[in-house]
């Protein structure tokens, strides 16, 4: 876990090993069914993340934790957003040629949404049309490149929500009917279905009860007010260890989102290691820039400057050797976040197929990565 509670399980990069390691049984076979078949593979994995984000919101209230509602609950926001976003696009191109991924590459749902409404026939009512672009459009303000749960707030979100309650179950209830509203597009629900259109079309509620819902905040010792990513690893590193579990009962859709969310854990624990330590420096918003890049081996180059002007005899280490080897690898399979979010990249081409993981190794891997940058944040 993170640094804010102990873990049973002592983890420590002793040893080198490889990601495509098996040492295990416990493994995950990635078999998608290509070009052919491409609206099924997104349409797949977009189910995948809306069940993960429901494994999410369900922990939050069977654990009834307060500290669970202002972490994990951004989490979970995350998921059902990419989960929207990939049967969106999966809407879209079984309609349209492969060669149209290059015109929806980006990730605004609201702009998505609208060409998707371009089809003929599409299977929602004018009403239940209107309602659903209302509500991407509401979403895509607040979050219009699918960062803002995954990273710290930025300036015009915490001026707006600093210090509210987002109130659980209304966005919740609205998530799900934009979800359903979608599964009919899709032609997985009955079109008699009925929906209730007294909810009002919004992403974000606020004014709920303090003790069930989630809380915005952010430290007062921050840089500028999205330097602190504290909220957000301590969600995505609870829940990666959660799906962990998930898995090993046999729930191996849910390996993307697994993977996915690990590598958000990694970034997040080495943006807190840097901004932590730039904060003192002169030309710190220079650094602060760089920082916000999602490539793991810019990133880790700025973690070794740093502390090789510190102590150059950290790199000389066996455990940083690993360290250095593992990011490097995971550069190589995922360079920006997008091999496990998504499927293909604007050509088509898919980044992974026919793969197989060991869980348990990959489980391991990640923890030893997070033991090892946790260490420098203490």
């Amino acid at each position: 876990m993170t640094f804010f509670e102990e873990d049973p399980k002592f983890y420590w990069p002793d040893e080198d090993k490889s990601i495509f390691d098996k040492n295990t049984d416990n493994t995950v076979n990635i078999e998608w069914r290509g070009n052919t078949r491409i609206f099924e593979d997104y349409k797949e994995l977009a189910y995948d993340y809306y069940q993960c984000s429901c494994h999410t919101f369900n922990y939050i209230k069977e654990d009834n934790n307060t500290r669970n509602l202002d972490t994990c609950f951004f989490v979970g926001l995350f998921l059902i957003r990419n989960a929207f976003e990939l049967s969106i696009k999966a809407l879209i191109l079984r309609n349209y040629s492969n060669s149209d991924l290059k015109k929806i590459i980006f990730h605004d749902l609201d702009e998505l949404f609208k060409i998707y409404k371009d089809v003929p026939r599409i299977p929602l009512s004018a009403t239940e049309e209107e309602w659903l672009s209302k509500y991407f459009n509401s979403l895509s303000k607040t979050d219009p490149n699918s960062d803002t749960f995954r990273y710290a707030f930025n300036q015009k979100f915490i001026d707006k929500y600093e210090e509210e309650h987002l109130n659980i179950f209304k966005i919740q209830s609205n998530c799900f009917q934009a979800w359903t509203l979608l599964e009919k597009c899709m032609g997985d629900i009955d079109n008699s279905a009925s929906f209730d259109f007294s909810l009002e079309p919004e992403f974000l509620f606020v004014n709920g009860k303090w003790y069930e819902d989630t809380f915005i905040w952010q430290p007062n010792n921050s840089i500028e007010l999205d330097s602190d990513h504290t909220a957000k690893l301590i969600g995505y590193e609870t829940m990666f260890d959660i799906l962990y579990n998930h898995l090993n009962k046999g729930s191996y859709n849910l390996f993307y989102p697994f993977m996915l969310i690990a590598r958000i854990t990694l970034e997040l624990y080495i943006k807190v290691f840097l901004y932590d330590h730039f904060i003192t420096l002169a030309n710190q918003e220079k650094l602060i820039k760089k920082i916000k890049t999602h490539n793991l081996k810019k990133l880790f180059l700025l973690f070794k400057e740093d502390i090789i002007k510190k102590n150059s005899d950290y790199i000389e280490n066996t455990e940083f050797h690993i360290i250095e080897k593992r990011i490097i690898e995971l550069h190589n399979l995922d360079k920006n976040a997008f091999t496990f979010r998504y499927l293909t990249d604007k050509d088509s081409t898919y980044y992974l197929n026919n793969t197989t993981f060991d869980i348990d190794n990959v489980y391991k891997y990640f923890k030893e990565l997070f033991a090892y940058f946790d260490a420098f944040n203490h």
